[in-house]
């Protein structure tokens, strides 16, 4: 059984309460206590239930929350995450192999972002329909947006040419 190191115990704490914490601190760290550690899933088990979609963006409609999945192994969404009056630009890189998503503040921090993608692989804008993601950001973000993206395809990076669209509008 192992028994992860855990913060000095005081004198008058309860054993049922020590035990509590140590299954808690086992799982924080990625351990079982039979000594354990979680096995992957196998490729055979993938087969047989499919991998979670990846979120990109959860759009609040008004109405509900429409989820924006990553529908190719690599993509991105411009996202105005505050308001017209206030806008706030989110870039949400998505790496489905790698089951994750980025999500970036500034041009430099999404520049960054596509270095981490390996070179040769196709990055797909990713859209929603009716109004553009990214609609009220300001015009100076949008052209540094489209120089970096050049930049990248520069670097190794293919840029599809046709943007993945999430329909809002039910049609």
């Amino acid at each position: 059984m192992i028994s992860p190191s855990l913060p000095p115990r005081g004198k008058n704490q309860d054993p049922i309460r020590s035990y509590l914490l140590k299954i808690a601190w086992a799982a924080c760290l990625g351990l079982s206590l039979t000594g354990c550690r979680p096995t992957p899933v196998s490729s055979t088990d993938d087969a047989k239930e499919p991998a979670k979609p990846l979120v990109l963006h959860a759009l609040n409609t008004g109405f509900r929350l429409v989820p924006i999945f990553l529908a190719t192994d690599y993509g991105f969404l411009i996202s105005n995450i505050g308001n017209e009056d206030h806008p706030k630009a989110q870039i949400s890189v998505g790496l489905r192999q790698e089951k994750r998503v980025i999500h970036c503040c500034t041009l430099s921090e999404f520049e960054t972002a596509l270095q981490t993608l390996p070179k040769g692989v196709t990055l797909y804008r990713h859209q929603r329909c009716l109004v553009p993601a990214g609609y009220g950001l300001d015009e100076a973000f949008l052209f540094g947006m489209e120089a970096t993206l050049d930049n990248a395809s520069k670097n190794g990076l293919t840029l599809a040419t046709d943007p993945v669209v999430t329909c809002l509008c039910g049609k």
